[in-house]
């Protein structure tokens, strides 16, 4: 031992007089360096530090000089294990490793490199130690959220499939066992295995799907089809197939997404309602002739929301179909879809329905006839219906849909909408306006039609940027050119004053009187002279661009997960550690029968058919257990509340 530790002690003190006056240009290139780096002899002794290490340890170089580096860095009296430096000495070759550094409290990447003598002796050793900490840090979070959204996706009841962009599977969701009877691992390592399993008898359809997504796949490339497969087993499924294309951030397209839910027992009821439809054809003509005589809405829908029977009413005031049959086996949103598409100019030409509630769940998960109001703009015109709805039953019993029935009330409505507006208007003339219009916390204005202000408070004159409501009455010419980023806001604000006579929180873009910026929130009626000329527009707005910037940055954070949480075919809950439910998607909603603000009020025990059997379900998840809860569900559409 002692003759070993001699030669290296003689090589360490010679390490230490080469670097005590290295070259100029390397000295002060070493002192540069951002991280700390040293010269070490071969015994684990500090020859030399820059000015990153000593500002790191706090200890001057002389403090440093001469102790072991593992005394300093680790409060250690030997190297840790996996140091890279003990490895150098071992091997004679540069190493590196990660290592947390309890002085620099986090982690670093160590390098060390040997200097050899002419023969083939370390001379001293290079160290060098970058900070990763942000970095680690960084990587767990990201192994996270992959986790999350992996789980995610793997409990999902229905089929997904992620397609690179060489349309190579790289994601199968494990359902696909139970609907196809090959696992998810089949079907990465045999990119051809969906297209072997498809019908004979519906390969074509399989085939233009295909060509379709070779075609383009734009954002907004959506395509749906229904199809069958041949299982593993031999059995036949009906498969409903939703897909699109994804792309990056950038643009960059990265493959598709594609969803395939099992609707094979649709299928067989649907197919089953036709077979009992030719058995009473001449009844069902007889019903299609009253239905098409009179000027209510009639139609009858499965239980995926898609046309079993429309009368000619439907076709013409609502769907906008070609004939009563076009319509079967096609669901409201293809119409709707179909009259956007046909006027992308006009985002008012079809609206209806997009405010209402799902009143086709309603009625399943009920299972009663309820009445409800539904409007919304068709071909441009308001349309307000006063709809009946009610349980469609098959001859055993079974629910299989549902019948409405839609009466065209858009005249009385028109009719009361427009005595309230009166009433509000009356009440508004009545109001001390002076006084509210000097002392307000919130612009108000008075501006004609043709882009002057007639008055502007003090507050609005701020909030455009100028000094007193005079110099803005003053200044402001042209109302669309000077105030409105886009002039199609302005117009828009103005049809809002011809067709309804006001306008509630109605947002643009606007600009001060500097060209800064700004998002406006203002509401508005039109005054009126008595043969019904509009005199002028009066109304108040807020600031509400600090707002906006925080929405838009909260909508950004949260899409990519609430995306997958409100389309998916499943019901989602998520609970607290107490069992309470923090938040429930539509789906869920949808099949327990209350509202997802009611669904927040209650706890996993309210929801389960068996408060005992919940209870140790609770335990189970506390414990970490991943836990089916399809029992559970089955027993909850079944109405056992």
């Amino acid at each position: 031992m002692t003759s070993r530790r001699s030669p290296v002690g003689r090589r360490s003190q010679a390490g230490i007089k080469r670097v005590s006056s290295p070259a100029p240009g390397w000295e002060a290139l070493f002192q540069a360096l951002p991280d700390p780096a040293m010269i070490l002899g071969p015994d684990f002794s500090i020859l030399h530090v820059n000015r990153a290490t000593q500002q790191a340890t706090g200890l001057s170089e002389q403090e440093l000089k001469g102790r072991p580096c593992y005394e300093i860095f680790h409060d250690a009296s030997r190297p840790p294990q996996g140091c890279p430096l003990a490895e150098v000495i071992a091997s004679g070759r540069g190493g590196t490793a990660e290592l947390e550094v309890e002085i620099l409290k986090g982690a670093y990447r160590v390098a060390c490199a040997p200097a050899l003598d002419e023969n083939g002796n370390i001379q001293n050793i290079i160290h060098l130690a970058s900070d990763i900490t942000e970095r680690k840090k960084l990587a767990q979070a990201l192994r996270a959220s992959e986790e999350k959204f992996r789980t995610l996706a793997d409990f999902t009841y229905g089929w997904e499939t992620w397609l690179d962009a060489q349309q190579q599977p790289v994601y199968v969701s494990p359902a696909c066992e139970r609907i196809s009877g090959y696992r998810p691992q089949e079907f990465i390592a045999d990119a051809g295995l969906m297209e072997r399993i498809v019908h004979p008898d519906d390969k074509e359809i399989w085939e233009q799907h295909l060509l379709r997504h070779r075609q383009g796949d734009g954002p907004d490339n959506l395509d749906e089809i229904i199809f069958r497969i041949v299982r593993r087993d031999g059995e036949t499924r009906w498969i409903e197939h939703v897909c699109r294309a994804v792309h990056g951030a950038d643009g960059t397209y990265l493959g598709r997404r594609a969803s395939n839910r099992d609707i094979t027992k649709s299928k067989q009821a649907e197919e089953a309602l036709h077979e009992k439809e030719e058995n009473y054809k001449s009844l069902y003509e007889m019903i299609r002739l009253i239905a098409d005589n009179i000027p209510d809405l009639v139609w009858a829908k499965d239980m995926e929301g898609r046309y079993l029977f429309t009368n000619q009413a439907i076709v013409e005031k609502l769907l906008i179909a070609r004939d009563t049959e076009e319509p079967i086996g096609k669901t409201d949103l293809y119409f709707a879809g179909r009259q956007r598409a046909a006027h992308p100019e006009n985002p008012d030409w079809h609206t209806f329905g997009e405010l209402c509630v799902n009143t086709d769940g309603i009625i399943h998960a009920s299972q009663r006839a309820q009445r409800f109001e539904e409007s919304g703009n068709v071909k441009g015109e308001f349309l307000f219906l006063d709809v009946y709805k009610a349980p469609f039953w098959d001859e055993q019993g079974n629910m299989i849909g549902t019948v409405g029935i839609g009466r065209d009330v858009t005249h009385e409505k028109v009719l009361e909408r427009e005595s309230k507006q009166a009433e509000e208007a009356l009440r508004i003339a009545e109001a001390n306006y002076r006084s509210i219009f000097e002392n307000a916390t919130v612009g108000i204005f008075q501006s004609t039609p043709q882009g002057r202000f007639l008055s502007v408070n003090p507050v609005m004159a701020r909030i455009f940027g100028y000094d007193t409501p005079e110099e803005m009455v003053a200044g402001v010419v042209n109302i669309e050119k000077q105030d409105y980023v886009d002039p199609a806001d302005r117009r828009e604000f103005q049809r809002l004053m011809i067709e309804r006579g006001e306008a509630r929180e109605f947002t643009s873009w606007n600009y001060r009187k500097n060209g800064e910026r700004i998002w406006i929130q203002e509401s508005a009626r039109a005054v009126k002279d008595a043969q019904g000329n509009i005199l002028y527009y009066e109304g108040f707005l807020s600031d509400i661009t600090e707002r906006k910037r925080a929405e838009d940055a909260k909508r950004q954070a949260e899409i990519r997960y609430r995306s997958l949480f409100e389309q998916t075919h499943d019901a989602i809950f998520i609970l607290d550690l107490e069992g309470r439910h923090l938040d429930a998607n539509p789906r869920a909603a949808e099949m327990l029968g209350y509202t997802r603000n009611e669904i927040l009020k209650l706890s996993f025990a309210d929801t389960s058919a068996q408060l005992q059997e919940s209870r140790q379900v609770m335990k189970r998840l506390h414990a970490g257990e991943h836990i089916p809860l399809y029992d559970t569900v089955g027993e909850l559409e079944a109405g056992q509340r």
